[in-house]
């Protein structure tokens, strides 16, 4: 797990100094040539700032992962709201969605947030009787 850890650490790193690095570089009022559009440019920018995104979250795992091994009774809180943030984010993709293809109506939201506190009340009520089997 350390292994692992150091490699995702090490991404991260390389993706933030790559990042800083291509900003640094690239000055867009420089000349006429930046101001139109680079591809490669932006594409180096988007993956950079990918790899920097996918190593903090992996290492963020991680760090609540071993974090919790060592804090028995606080797995099922995290588990909880790495579990709500996902709804969270899920409804906000979702309503994002729906505006883009102009569809986004009052009812429509409404529709699309009771829909995942529905998948989130059936998590809790799962998570409940599995603590009271444990009792």
């Amino acid at each position: 797990m350390d292994y692992v850890s150091k490699i995702f650490k090490g991404i991260f790193f390389l993706g933030l100094g790559g990042w800083f690095f291509l900003l640094w570089q690239k000055n867009p009022y420089q000349n006429q040539e930046t101001l139109t559009l680079n591809w490669p440019a932006i594409v180096a920018f988007n993956g950079l700032f990918g790899l920097w995104l996918w190593g903090g979250f992996f290492n963020l795992l991680f760090w609540l992962k071993t974090r919790n091994l060592t804090r028995r009774g606080k797995s099922s809180q995290t588990g909880k709201v790495v579990r709500q943030s996902g709804w969270l984010a899920i409804t906000g993709l979702a309503l994002l969605i729906l505006q883009q293809l102009r569809a986004l109506f009052w009812w429509d939201g409404l529709l699309v947030v009771a829909g995942i506190l529905l998948l989130e009340m059936y998590f809790l009520s799962f998570d409940e009787k599995k603590e009271e089997r444990l009792l």
